[in-house]
């Protein structure tokens, strides 16, 4: 406390008691000097109230104080901690800090560090806060659009391509899938003897017929979007729209039902259906399966399998017993130019096969027996329009090609000799 408010408090106090003291002396009031003794009265009180506020300031300097000097600081006499020192703080990796914030919300308990490490960043102007400059940094932009590419499509150059000058294109073919007299749709040869003549036969046929239809999409945006968007939004659904093709194009392929639409392998009519083994367990693939699958496969060496992802842990355990010992049926590629194998023939795996268990999660098929028509471009077509939603301010994009597919053989084909039809078109039964 300063001296100043001590002295002056004690000098007004005797003068105080010196009137009072003189006043008892003499037993004369009328001496006493009132008016003197009432303002040295009122000195005593106000030096009191000022040396009680400064004594309430010291206080509450104090406490402050204190809470700023806790048991972690280095006190007179001690060494000073080396982690103090350290841009670290003492943590030798990110890990360790991590460890002790988790070992922190778990017991209550902070170290001395952390206590240093969250006391930081309070008073200073940073880019974590908006209040205290944050707004002050600008963010960045890149204009490129981040996507999944879509599926290859692994038919793609093995199918048979049909340009098609007209909606609908008919297209000859043989009747031959009966080869138990005859590999030509009827026709027969036969030796004969001298002057006997040969008995005559004809060749039937069929009709095979392709209508393409159309595949279309439409599209919204606004003109403020168009004129505005640091990225060409046009481009943009151009590319969206040409990978949705694409995508579609290869689940038709694989799951069409016809009626207007390509028909797919899976539902053909010329597609065989092996049966799963009497025992066999739901969701699984053995490899008298696939082996099945084989023998009914017509080209086998020109055919390639088609699975869907989930069924590749199954193919992998697919083997054949052989006397000494079991042979897998499944072989790896490198990824590159080498694909994986299933017993010699390249399998790809494709999210537009049904999931493990379904019929066709595994197909078998030579697709140069699939017919694909296109009727004008083969790769979609656009159009816009700012006319059909004028008055909202929109305009419209239309992408749109003409194609159909199937595959050409309208039935099994039945070997001269053997119990099983064979097909281009092989698929694994459900397993339910």
């Amino acid at each position: 406390m300063p001296c100043s408010l001590r002295g002056d408090r004690l000098k007004e106090l005797q003068d105080a008691k010196s009137i009072a003291a003189k006043a008892l002396q003499d037993g004369i009031e009328a001496d006493v000097d009132d008016e003197k003794f009432g303002e040295l009265s009122a000195a005593v009180e106000q030096a009191d109230k000022a040396i009680k506020r400064y004594e309430d300031r010291l206080a509450t300097v104090e406490e402050v104080r204190g809470s700023f000097t806790t048991s972690d600081e280095p006190q007179i006499g001690q060494i000073r901690d080396a982690w103090r020192d350290d841009p670290k703080c003492g943590y030798k990796q990110p890990r360790d800090f991590l460890m002790e914030v988790m070992d922190c919300s778990r017991t209550g308990q902070t170290t001395p560090q952390l206590k240093f490490l969250s006391a930081a960043g309070s008073d200073e102007h940073s880019t974590i806060n908006d209040t205290y400059g944050g707004f002050l940094v600008p963010e960045g932009f890149r204009p490129e659009v981040l996507s999944v590419p879509v599926e290859e499509d692994p038919t793609a150059g093995l199918v048979t391509s049909i340009p098609m000058e007209t909606d609908v294109v008919n297209i000859p073919a043989r009747t031959d899938k009966n080869h138990s007299t005859s590999v030509s749709g009827g026709l027969t040869v036969g030796r004969t003897t001298e002057t006997q003549s040969p008995s005559a036969s004809r060749m039937a046929m069929e009709n095979v017929k392709l209508e393409a239809t159309a595949l279309m999409g439409l599209s919204y945006a606004s003109e403020q979007l168009l004129e505005r968007s640091a990225v060409s939004f046009a481009a943009l659904l151009e590319r969206g729209f040409a990978d949705e093709f694409r995508s579609v194009m290869l689940n038709e392929k694989i799951n069409g039902v016809g009626a207007g639409n390509p028909v797919g392998v899976i539902n053909a009519a010329c597609t065989v259906s092996v049966a799963k083994e009497g025992s066999q367990s739901a969701d699984t693939i053995l490899g008298a399966n696939l082996l099945k699958m084989k023998e009914r496969a017509w080209r086998f060496g020109r055919s390639i399998w088609l699975a869907n992802h989930d069924t590749e842990r199954q193919l992998i355990g697919a083997h054949t017993t052989l006397t000494n010992d079991d042979r897998p049926l499944f072989s790896y590629g490198n990824g590159t130019d080498r694909p994986d194998t299933l017993l010699g023939r390249p399998i790809f795996f494709t999210e537009y096969c049904p999931t493990l268990g379904d019929v066709g999660d595994i197909i078998l098929a030579d697709w140069s027996q699939y017919l694909w028509g296109t009727l004008g471009s083969t790769t979609p077509q656009q159009a816009e329009s700012m006319h059909v939603r004028f008055v909202n301010h929109e305009r419209t994009f239309k992408f749109y090609m003409y194609n159909t597919g199937a595959p050409w053989w309208k039935s099994e084909l039945t070997p001269k000799n053997g119990a099983n039809t064979l097909s281009p078109f092989v698929v694994l039964a459900e397993r339910a």
